[in-house]
């Protein structure tokens, strides 16, 4: 800092009483490079997930996918898109909220929109399919009634961790889930079905108990094991948030398909799927032959039951003797998966592409690093990604085709929008951090940021430090170039006194009766007890508010 510049500053510190020397001294206690940031990339998946939550009612560009399954794979984009974005809000950006938190309210919105859940008519009815009925059935409309836990449990698991994030009841609330049926024609409609949070929870709750606790079904009479991770882990914040204890069915579930053999926590493999009766889930139980946890879709519950089972689960992701993941990891590097004959009447392979994300989502999780390093040069060598108005992104491609490398360029876009950011967000334990560092009262009440055109400004650190009583935070340039941006400051202590450094340089000492105006940036204490910033934004702008002691 050049005198001109030095000289006002010195003097504002001097005349609050504060040396320049206990000034320095308060300022260079925290250093931004020890405080989580996200990189270029990383803010640029979170842009492209934000972007899609966003997108108008039935606008679902970018979401299609080669995987034929009869709900078809949306609902699950939107889901564990969502989560994505709750693991960055809780690891990267606890002080800067708005962002996430509309992008997670948008998604249940989403789940809620009828292209999501009027298809379960169809799965409602069955058929003779796994030897259940003679042929299809009656069906039922109302999406959470009864078995779907396809549907409900990331009903559960999104509206339980919005209440532990932000503290809001939203989804508390009569109606706060309500699915609008309008018949074909004049039909029987319209029809609404509406559910609170508290509703689901207590729905998955009791079809886990009624089956013996083997779980809630997906399609009728037809339980996974997978599918049961999302409202598992929902009940994990559920509970946090209501003083319930819904999460106690977790260890009786992990027993009951332990003691009917239903996973063998000898060698790591389990039944994909039970079988049931029609009419009673604790009945006529057959599972499918055993399979290796860490494969096909055994990451899809891996990823969360690591919040609750931890030890379990990196054992079953590395296999006895630690063969399974080297299998696993040779199989998905050396093209092998995109060669495997195709599943579940998948005509382009996508399946396997998703299993190859989950795959990558589960090391993630466990911390696998040497395995999801491997992974993401694999996806940027073979996926193409692409940057698009600030969001990176691998985009569909149905050409599995393996050259003699091993290479395949076919990724399902459940992976190219999901998978790939989680696993490069996630730098292990990441969601058992989100299950088991729970925010509260005190995070709520703690300094924030607020008001940031998503537009114009990219936030890669806002990180409040609590032994310090400093607030942490760079802007970046957003996709829309601008010269001057502004943010809000919330919570700050009015009766106490901040050492402001800009850029690493201490600009001045803010409080109710002083802010700060240098050629770069100002600072004003509003009258409602927010502090308006406003900054140039050249490049990357990073600010440390911290209290003095």
């Amino acid at each position: 800092m050049n005198a001109v510049k030095r000289a006002p500053i010195l003097a504002l510190i001097l005349a609050l009483g504060v040396t320049s020397s206990e000034a320095f001294s308060a300022s260079q206690a925290v250093n931004p490079d020890d405080y989580p940031k996200l990189t270029k990339e990383e803010l640029g998946h979170i842009r492209h997930l934000v972007k899609m939550a966003h997108q108008l009612p039935g606008d679902w560009s970018g979401y299609g996918s080669g995987w034929l399954l009869t709900e078809r794979t949306v609902q699950f984009q939107i889901a564990f898109g969502a989560m994505t974005l709750a693991l960055a809000q809780h690891q990267y950006t606890p002080a800067y909220r708005e962002l996430y938190r509309e992008a997670i309210e948008a998604d249940i919105t989403k789940l809620q929109h009828p292209d999501i859940w009027e298809r379960w008519f169809l799965s409602s009815r069955s058929g003779a399919r796994g030897g259940i009925l003679n042929d299809i059935g009656r069906g039922w409309m109302d999406p959470i009634a009864k078995d779907n836990i396809m549907l409900k449990a990331y009903l559960l698991q999104l509206g339980a961790a919005h209440e532990m994030l932000y503290g809001d009841r939203r989804y508390d609330q009569p109606g706060a889930f309500t699915f609008f049926y309008n018949g074909p024609g004049m039909g029987n409609g319209p029809i609404k079905f509406r559910y609170t949070l508290g509703d689901i929870a207590d729905n998955i709750h009791q079809e886990v108990v009624d089956s013996d606790y083997v779980g809630s079904a997906c399609e009728p009479a037809r339980i996974f094991w997978a599918c049961q991770a999302p409202s598992s882990v929902g009940f994990i914040h559920y509970d946090q948030v209501h003083g319930t204890h819904y999460a106690d069915v977790l260890p009786k579930m992990k027993k009951s398909w332990v003691d009917k053999g239903y996973i063998d926590a000898e060698t790591y493999r389990y039944s994909e799927v039970v079988f049931t009766s029609w009419e009673n889930r604790a009945a006529g139980q057959k599972p499918v032959p055993l399979s290796p946890m860490n494969m096909d879709i055994g990451g899809w519950s891996g990823v969360y039951n690591h919040a609750w089972d931890k030890k379990f689960v990196e054992a079953a992701y590395f296999g006895a003797g630690g063969q399974g993941r080297d299998d696993a990891l040779q199989y998905f590097l050396s093209g092998a998966y995109a060669k495997a004959p195709t599943l579940m009447e998948d005509p382009g392979n996508a399946y396997s592409s998703v299993s190859w994300g989950l795959f990558l989502a589960y090391a993630a999780e466990v911390g696998d690093r040497d395995a999801v390093n491997k992974m993401l040069a694999y996806a940027q060598r073979n996926y193409n990604p692409v940057w698009e108005n600030g969001e990176y992104y691998y985009p569909r491609n149905d050409d599995f085709s393996v050259d003699g490398q091993g290479n395949s360029h076919g990724v399902d876009p459940w992976t190219g929008n999901v998978f790939i950011p989680m696993a490069r967000l996630n730098t292990g334990g990441g969601f058992y951090r989100l299950y088991n560092e729970p925010w509260g009262e005190e995070q709520y009440r703690q300094p924030y940021i607020s008001d940031v055109d998503r537009l114009l400004v990219n936030v890669s650190q806002a990180f409040y430090d609590k032994a310090n009583d400093a607030l942490i935070v760079t802007l970046e340039p957003g996709p829309i170039a601008a010269k001057q941006i502004q943010f809000t400051v919330r919570q700050l202590d009015p009766t106490r006194t901040y050492t402001v450094t800009h850029n690493r340089k201490i600009v001045a000492h803010l409080n109710r009766k002083s802010g700060s105006n240098d050629d770069d940036a100002s600072m004003n204490w509003r009258d409602d007890g927010t502090v308006l910033v406003t900054t140039k934004i050249p490049n990357a702008q990073t600010f440390v508010i911290s209290a003095d002691r």
